[in-house]
């Protein structure tokens, strides 16, 4: 299984770090660091040892796989690119309008005798 180019395993290790992360600053957060170190050395622990597990039986043989190409690139480039001008175009026009002075209405001139 491969996902945005990388292997299942890749994902399970990150998964693991962004928890024990969270985790940590949680439990450090409450003032518990002897916690959050525990948390930290257990993902150490789970990682190492989902490093040393084997990919397969013969690791020196890479897997076969047929070259896959992207014909739509040029165009999903360019998509993304109009859709980010717009994003900007449309911030810029939110600052120039919340930049507007707002004038006070001016007051009826009261004559005190």
């Amino acid at each position: 299984m491969v996902l945005l180019g990388v292997g299942a395993g890749v994902i399970v290790l990150v998964a693991v770090w962004v928890v024990a992360v969270l985790g940590a600053v949680v439990a450090s957060s409450r003032r518990r660091s002897l916690v959050a170190v525990g948390i930290l050395v257990s993902a150490a622990v789970v990682s190492i040892t989902l490093l040393l597990i084997p990919q397969h039986s013969d690791p020196h043989q890479p897997p076969a796989q047929e070259l896959v190409t992207d014909k739509l690139f040029v165009g999903r480039v360019v998509v993304v690119a109009g859709v980010g001008l717009a994003a900007v175009a449309g911030v810029a026009v939110l600052v120039a309008e919340s930049a507007q002075p707002i004038l006070a209405a001016p007051l009826k001139k009261v004559k005190l005798s």
